[in-house]
C-alpha cells in the first residue's frame, strides 16, 4: 500500500509539472504548436498511469474493513480534483489547435500535422463503427481474427486490463478459445499469459501451415471423389485464392514451395478444364512458379469466361437446354422470365436512346 501511495505521488508530481508547462506554452505570445502536442500527449500518458494506480489504492482500502467512509470520501475527491484539472487543460490544448488551424496560422514546422489534421476535418460524413472480428476456435479464422484484434494488442494507449477485456468481447463464448482466456483472473500480467496461450493453442505458424494445406488436399479429394459432379468453378477458385494467400501470409510462398502447391492445385480441378490446361501447358514455361502463376491465371480466365457465357444466356427469355447449367457454373442468378422481357426491351431503348448501332437486335 505505502508502495502504491509513493508512486501515486510522483505521478501527481509529474502531472502537475505537465499541467504547469502546458499553460505557459498556450499563455506565451508565439505558440510552438509541437511543443504543445508532445507535451499534451505526455499529460495524457501520466493521467492514465494515474488513473490506474488510483482504482489499485481504491481497491485496497475498499477491501480495508478499518478505512472509514471521511477516509475514502478524501481520497476519491483527491484523485477527482487532479481529473478536473487535466480535463480543462485538455480542453484548452484542443480549442488552441482548432484556432490554429481554423485560421491557416500553423507555422511551416507544424505542416505535416496540421495538413493530416485538416484532411480529417474535411470528412463530411461518419464511418460506421467497426465491429470486432469474434474468434470460434476455428484455426481458419485466427489470422482473420488477429489481423483486427492486434490493433488492439499493440496499442499503447490501451491499458492491460482494458485489452483483457477486449479479449473477452472477442471470442465465442462456450468455445475452447473462451474457456482459455476465462481461467486467468482479468489482471494486467495476466492478460499477456492469456494472449500467449492463445496464440501456442491457434496461432502457431507450423499448424496453421497444416490446416490450409489440408485444405487443399480436402479440395483434391473432393474432385476426385465427385468427379461426375458439376461444382462452381468461380467457388473454387476464391477457395484456392484465399488458402494461397492465407499460406503466403504464413511464409509459404509461391518463390519457395511452387514444387508442391503446383500439384496440389492442379488436381483441385475438374476433368474438362484439366484437359485444357493441359492444351495450354505449352504457354506455362517450366519453372514451378511461372506454372502455378499461370494456372492461376488460366482459371481466372475460365471464371470471367463462364461468367459471361452465364450472362449472355440468361439475358433473354430463349428456351435452352444448358441455360440454366451454365447459369449454375458460373455463379449467376438468372433472373424470372417475368421480368426477361420487359428488361431486355429497357436495355434496346436505352441503347438506341445513346446513339449506338443496334442493327444485333433490330
Amino acid at each position: 500500500m505505502e508502495r502504491l501511495k509513493k508512486t501515486r505521488t510522483l505521478l501527481r508530481s509529474s502531472v502537475t509539472k505537465y499541467v504547469n508547462t502546458l499553460k505557459v506554452l498556450i499563455a506565451s505570445e508565439e505558440k510552438d504548436l509541437n511543443k504543445i502536442q508532445a507535451t499534451s500527449r505526455l499529460l495524457e500518458l501520466k493521467s492514465e498511469e494515474l488513473q490506474a494506480v488510483d482504482r489499485q489504492v481504491l481497491e485496497i482500502l475498499l477491501e480495508d474493513n478499518d478505512t472509514s467512509e471521511e477516509e475514502l470520501f478524501a481520497d476519491s475527491s483527491k484523485a477527482d480534483e487532479y481529473f478536473c484539472v487535466i480535463e480543462e487543460i485538455r480542453v484548452k490544448v484542443q480549442k488552441l489547435l482548432h484556432f490554429h488551424l481554423s485560421n491557416n496560422d500553423v507555422s511551416s514546422n507544424n505542416s505535416e500535422y496540421s495538413q493530416s489534421t485538416l484532411n480529417n476535418n474535411k470528412r463530411k460524413f461518419k464511418l460506421p463503427l467497426i465491429e470486432l472480428k469474434k474468434f470460434d476456435s476455428n484455426m481458419l479464422n485466427w489470422l482473420h481474427f488477429w489481423s483486427q484484434f492486434s490493433k488492439i494488442h499493440d496499442d499503447p494507449d490501451i491499458v492491460p486490463e482494458d485489452k483483457f477485456q477486449y479479449l473477452l468481447q472477442s471470442v465465442v463464448p462456450g468455445t475452447r478459445a473462451h474457456d482459455l482466456i476465462i481461467s486467468f483472473p482479468p489482471t494486467a500480467d495476466n492478460y499477456y499469459k492469456a494472449i500467449e496461450g492463445l496464440k501456442a493453442r491457434f496461432g502457431k505458424n507450423d499448424l496453421l501451415v497444416e490446416v490450409y494445406v489440408r485444405e487443399l488436399l480436402k479440395l483434391v479429394l473432393q474432385n476426385a471423389l465427385n468427379n461426375q459432379i458439376q461444382t462452381s468453378l468461380q467457388h473454387l477458385y476464391d477457395k484456392l485464392e484465399s488458402h494461397l494467400r492465407a499460406l503466403e501470409t504464413l511464409g509459404v510462398t509461391k518463390d519457395n514451395c511452387s514444387s508442391i502447391l503446383y500439384p496440389l492445385v492442379e488436381s483441385c480441378l475438374p476433368e474438362d478444364l484439366l484437359r485444357a490446361w493441359q492444351r495450354s501447358l505449352g504457354q506455362a514455361g517450366n519453372n514451378p512458379k511461372d506454372r502455378l502463376d499461370n494456372l492461376i491465371k488460366f482459371m481466372l480466365s475460365e471464371v470471367e469466361g463462364e461468367q459471361r457465357i452465364g450472362l449472355a444466356m440468361s439475358g433473354f427469355d430463349v428456351n435452352c437446354p444448358n441455360k440454366e447449367k451454365a447459369c449454375r457454373k458460373s455463379g449467376y442468378q438468372q433472373p424470372s422470365s417475368s421480368k426477361t422481357i420487359p428488361a431486355a426491351s429497357s436495355l434496346i431503348s436505352s441503347v438506341k436512346n445513346l446513339n449506338v448501332p443496334t442493327c444485333i437486335f433490330c
